[in-house]
């Protein structure tokens, strides 16, 4: 591919990307009102909702954040009932977390928004292009492990 149309497909996979990223966040916003919560938590369950039972360590390096400050954020959102810290039933040191009743309630309405965000996004394809695309991300992500 020559540096033209490489740059050319870069701008375009930005726009579209930065289009739907804003539309997925605003999605997002919607549905935490009610919660209050930051981005940082709103990630942090989503990874916890990918990875049940991951490591508050793991966590806190996954999102780039010191022990003190993953554990204020975790704290925050167990005061909102959205996850449970429990220990490790091999490491003492360590507590494993795992989204609530409330937790996963919250991602099934997020993820929903979501869906609908990105779907919205299909319309501005050919007719049969998005879902292709959809397609084929499915079946990347099919063969990338967990």
């Amino acid at each position: 591919m020559s540096k033209g149309k490489d740059k050319t497909g870069r701008d375009a996979l930005e726009r579209l990307t930065r289009h739907v990223f804003a539309r997925v966040v605003a999605g997002v916003a919607r549905t935490t009102n009610e919660l209050d919560l930051s981005i940082a938590q709103v990630a942090a369950l989503y990874v916890i909702d990918d990875r049940e039972g991951v490591r508050a360590s793991e966590l806190a390096e996954e999102l780039g954040r010191s022990p003190a400050a993953m554990s204020r954020l975790l704290g925050g959102l167990e005061a909102k009932k959205l996850i449970a810290r429990t220990p490790h039933p091999t490491d003492r040191r360590a507590l494993v977390l795992t989204l609530t009743k409330r937790g996963h309630a919250f991602i099934d309405t997020t993820s929903k928004a979501r869906v609908r965000a990105i779907s919205s996004v299909g319309q501005l394809f050919p007719e049969g292009a998005f879902e292709r695309m959809i397609a084929m991300a499915a079946g990347a992500l099919d063969k990338t492990p967990s």
